[in-house]
């Protein structure tokens, strides 16, 4: 039996199903509702589409962070192998899908930075085997979080500079100025203490969604389109964790099926939204896609307790 903090085990449940959110949005962004309950029903669906669904792939970089022992050489040495087997794993399972929507001279930087959801695997190994070393260099929380700030922001300019251009997410969608900052900034949750802080993180939260909103709003309005990354998510995804682990529930169970459901849904879920073609709006397919995935996140759960490959 295993003590598990359930608490965070659950909000992960949560930030999967806001990764299948990112991918099937429930509003479109191009339809203009009529009707003053259609419009707040929409803003609902907007804010949870495009706003709060970009603190899913963050927090899941700070939540790695926090809970990785950059200290224990072995510790990381066995993560960033399973990382990588369970990379291969996943991108053999999805090979066909690349063949079939990618053009040939995509495949090798695909291959590399990671097809669809999965560059968030080489974005993790790339950002630990980093800050693995970089603690050997100069261990300096400060310098850390310096570097975390200006990594980010370089990568939020690159994004700026042409959003949307062919391969521009590449650029900046990676472990350097995605993987690295809010790894970081989960080491150095673990390494502060936090407890005296909840009133001033609560605060910081509530400003960083509002800020996270204006944020979605302007560049909408600029842009006609959603970015990957908003500046707000440097503050809003590290307060969240905070107070999540500053109010969590400890609870022994005898498995941890429920602490690898979210890693499940996540890898799996792209694949029902690539063999489902229903003409239908989002909001309708949303539920079975959810479902089917929490059914088949089960299933995967348990083939990995044989075979130790998927999750």
């Amino acid at each position: 039996m295993k003590e598990r903090n359930i608490t965070l085990d659950y909000f992960k449940i949560l930030l999967s199903i806001l990764v299948v959110i990112i991918h099937l949005p429930i509003v479109d962004i191009y339809i203009t509702p009529q009707g003053f309950g259609s419009k707040i029903l929409y803003s609902i669906g907007s804010f949870i589409s495009f706003d709060l669904s970009k603190i899913a792939v963050p927090s899941f970089f700070i939540i790695n962070g926090y809970f990785l022992d950059f200290t224990d050489q072995k510790k990381v040495f066995r993560y960033i192998t399973k990382m990588i087997k369970i990379y291969i794993v996943w991108t053999l399972f999805y090979l066909p899908f690349m063949i079939e929507k990618a053009s040939g001279s995509m495949y090798a930087i695909l291959l590399m930075m990671g097809f669809y959801h999965l560059w968030y695997l080489p974005a993790l190994i790339g950002a630990v085997i980093c800050i693995f070393f970089m603690r050997k260099i100069f261990n300096n929380n400060i310098l850390f979080l310096i570097i975390a700030v200006l990594l980010f922001g370089i990568g939020y300019y690159i994004q700026q500079t042409n959003p949307y251009a062919p391969l521009r997410f590449f650029k900046y969608r990676n472990f350097l100025f995605m993987g690295i900052p809010f790894v970081l900034m989960g080491y150095l949750i673990k390494s502060f203490d936090f407890s005296r802080y909840k009133r001033l993180i609560t605060v910081l939260l509530v400003l960083s969604l509002s800020t996270l909103i204006f944020e979605s709003c302007t560049y909408l309005h600029k842009y006609e389109a959603i970015p990957n990354i908003y500046l707000s998510l440097f503050i809003t995804c590290p307060a969240i964790i905070i107070l999540i682990l500053q109010n969590s529930t400890m609870k022994i169970l005898k498995n941890d099926d429920i602490g690898q459901l979210s890693s499940a849904i996540f890898f799996i879920h792209p694949a029902i939204l690539f063999l489902i073609h229903i003409p239908v709006p989002n909001i309708f397919i949303l539920p079975f896609v959810i479902i089917s995935s929490v059914f088949l996140s089960f299933a995967i759960i348990q083939a990995n307790k044989s075979l130790k490959i998927f999750l």
